[in-house]
């Protein structure tokens, strides 16, 4: 929600962005109008009106020691954003890529992407708006899917109980939430407009700590890692749902591998995406693995994903009939392989066509050579 908030005896009006749970409205008329300010929310008693209070701009009355009024309004509007509305308005805090994680990403979207110097990035980004930067990094899309993906990991793996069993092994019970975590809007605002001290990134932080407690036991070796890999997978599905033309692209044929799953298109390729997700879990005062380390939970996840469809016995080499016990084609594992990136397998409607073109043998074998040489050491060989 928007405010208007008069701060000081300047009447100075600046639009604020609460991140409070309050609502309310303040109202500034400037010049020989009525000044008002109404309050409505939790920790407010009542709506306070205050009129007959004139203040110009730049034409302010020097009344002595008497009040004009705007002290109390700028009393109120200072408590009622946490003690911040004086300051932002008196002092406008410049957003650059040290203070704001949407400007980071920003800035190293243009020196990954386009070719520019660390402090010609920096320069760039510090000041300029969200519209200004997205026409040159595009990278809203990708924000947003990391905070859906960020909101659907924690809720799901935030479901939890477990209890010592017999001889000492944990067996799970019923379910109970240790990190559930609604905070996505208030997040987005943080990132794209707000400080990486706001507290929505602290409460982001609080949350995934207590998910990886209650998790640590039960956990396989890699279940910070898999938190990443997860995201990670849902900005993936998320460029792809948003990229379908890119896949019939004659000058791009040769990277049709990158709208199969996050597991199959080989490390590097999936930690590109990490640029959108990173500067969110520092600025939530997440630990970050080195890649050494996500590379090894990576190669895992993407080994249990081909043992849970039997890839490698579905790999047809040097002429070999096909495993009619799993894939009748080429073309029906290429298309089991797309379809894969969607819940039950239900591929969207405005990706058919790239499930359609999968049943083109000479498309699916492709494909299917493009993920083998992304993941060298899996069962594809070719």
């Amino acid at each position: 929600m928007e405010h208007l908030a008069p701060v000081g005896s300047t009447a100075c009006l600046q639009k604020v962005k609460s991140r409070t749970s309050h609502s309310g409205a303040f109202h500034l008329v400037l010049g020989n109008k009525l000044a008002s300010i109404s309050i409505l929310g939790a920790g407010f008693p009542q709506e306070k009106i205050i009129d007959e209070k004139i203040e110009t701009v730049g034409n302010t009355i020097d009344n002595g020691n008497e009040k004009t009024g705007w002290e109390d309004v700028a009393a109120m509007a200072d408590e009622f954003q946490g003690g911040k509305t004086a300051e932002k308005c008196n002092q406008a805090e410049v957003l650059t890529a040290e203070n704001n994680v949407y400007r980071e990403i920003a800035k190293n979207a243009l020196k990954n992407w386009n070719g520019l110097s660390d402090e010609e990035a920096s320069e760039k980004v510090a000041g300029a708006s969200v519209e200004e930067l997205e026409s040159q990094v595009y990278a809203e899309d990708s924000i947003k899917a990391a905070v859906d993906g960020i909101s659907k990991v924690l809720n799901k793996k935030g479901k939890i109980s477990v209890k010592m069993g017999e001889n000492g092994f944990l067996r799970r019970t019923d379910e109970k939430n240790v990190a559930e975590w609604n905070g996505q809007e208030e997040l987005l605002d943080s990132i794209l407009t707000g400080n990486k001290q706001d507290v929505s990134f602290t409460k982001l932080g609080n949350q995934i700590r207590h998910m990886f407690e209650a998790r640590h036991d039960i956990e396989d070796d890699y279940f910070e890692e898999d938190f990443i890999l997860d995201v990670l997978d849902n900005i993936h599905t998320d460029w792809i749902e948003h990229n379908s033309k890119k896949f019939f692209d004659e000058k791009r044929i040769d990277k049709q591998y990158q709208f199969m799953p996050l597991d199959l298109i080989g490390f590097k390729e999936a930690m590109a995406d990490n640029i959108f997700l990173e500067p969110i879990l520092k600025a939530a005062d997440m630990n970050i693995p080195d890649d050494v380390i996500l590379e090894q939970a990576y190669n895992d996840k993407r080994n249990r994903f081909s043992r849970s469809w039997h890839l490698e016995e579905a790999v047809f080499k040097d002429g070999a009939e096909p495993n009619d016990d799993w894939f009748s084609s080429k073309s029906d594992l290429a298309q089991t392989m797309f379809s894969s990136n969607f819940p039950q397998h239900n591929v969207p409607e405005n990706l058919q066509g790239i499930y359609d073109a999968l049943e083109d043998e000479t498309t699916a074998t492709r494909v299917i050579e493009q993920v083998g040489q992304k993941s060298e050491d899996m069962f594809f060989s070719y």
